[in-house]
This record gives C-alpha cells, structure tokens and sequence, in this order.
C-alpha cells in the first residue's frame, strides 16, 4: 500500500509539471538566460553543436572551403524511379507523425491515390535527373524535449526533435531503399 502511494503521487506530479513555462535557461556558466533573443541563440548554438559537431559555426556554413566549380558528378546510370516504387515508400510511411515546415502530411499524398503517385514520381524523377533538391527541404523546426531529468533550465537536460519535410522523408526513403538494394552491409 505504501509503494502504491508513492508511485501514485509521482505521476501526479509528473502530470502536474509545466515546463512551458520555463522562460529562461542556463548558459555554460550557470547563469540564468531571460531574455528572449539571448534564450534563442544558446538554444540555436547548443543544437548547432549537437546536429553539427564543431566544424560548423552558428549559422550552419561549413568551416571547410569548398573549391568553385568542383561539382561531384554520379558516373553510373541511375533508372528513373518508378511509381512502384513511390508507392512503396508512400506505404511505409505513418500517417500520423508531426509536420514539417511545408505543412503536408504524408497523408495527403496517400489520400490523392494514383494522381499523387503519378505527381510525386514525376517530381522526384525530376530531383534524381537534376540533382537539386528544393531549397525548403533544408529546413527544419528544433523542438526541445525536456528529459524529466535535472533541472529544467539546464539545456543540456533536453532531447530534440526534428520535424523535417514528409515529402522529403519520403525521397529519403526511396533512396535508402535503392542504396540497400544495392549495398550489402555487414553484420559487423
């Protein structure tokens, strides 16, 4: 009866906790951040860091230079991708995840049927022929995950999410399968 107390109290308070109210953060130093543009950038510096490691700064550009009219060229040739293909992927996408900064879910390409087949293998014959994905793809919104771990106002006691583009999500998948089609990876 007593443990059933205590585990009962527990989660009440984990329910009652409302970390959206933590306006302010901790820097390195252990001093707390309030204001919000201060806030926003030890936030954009931290997740740089994680995404990236150190070899990017704060605004994402590559600390190596890159040498001017050196394109990397694919010297195989690549079959277009078929709408069995699309329609694959399309499949093993779940349907209820959180959208990315375009705002379309995968189910909406899985609602248009055959038509938003048709439109996506059009599209992404398009990216493979070209090898330029939409500048939109680039992006994504961070959301912090407060770990229930520590202090709330330590950045470091937060996990992020990424929401990424389901349309690029459903590229990634295409690929992936072609590359493991063939790859072969060891069990090592």
């Amino acid at each position: 009866m007593g443990n059933e107390v205590f585990r009962l109290a527990k989660a009440r308070e984990r329910q009652t906790r409302d970390i959206s109210t933590v306006r302010c953060i901790k820097d390195e130093d252990g001093r707390a951040l309030v204001e919000d543009v201060v806030v926003q950038e030890r936030w954009q510096g931290y997740f740089c860091k994680l995404f990236n490691g150190e070899g990017l700064d704060v605004e994402g550009d590559l600390s190596t230079e890159h040498v001017a009219g050196e394109e990397q060229q694919n010297y195989g040739s690549g079959q277009p991708i078929t709408r069995e293909e699309v329609k694959e992927a399309l499949r093993k996408m779940k349907s209820d995840k959180a959208v990315g900064p375009d705002n379309i879910p995968v189910y909406v390409w899985k609602s248009l049927g055959e038509n938003g087949v048709a439109w996506l293998t059009n599209f992404f014959n398009v990216i493979f022929k070209t090898a330029k994905m939409p500048q939109e793809w680039r992006y994504s919104t961070i959301i912090p995950l407060y770990k229930h771990k520590g202090d709330a106002q330590n950045y470091k006691n937060y996990r992020s999410i990424k929401l990424l583009s389901h349309t690029m999500k459903l590229w990634e998948r295409l690929i992936d399968g072609r590359l493991r089609a063939i790859v072969e990876i060891s069990e090592n």
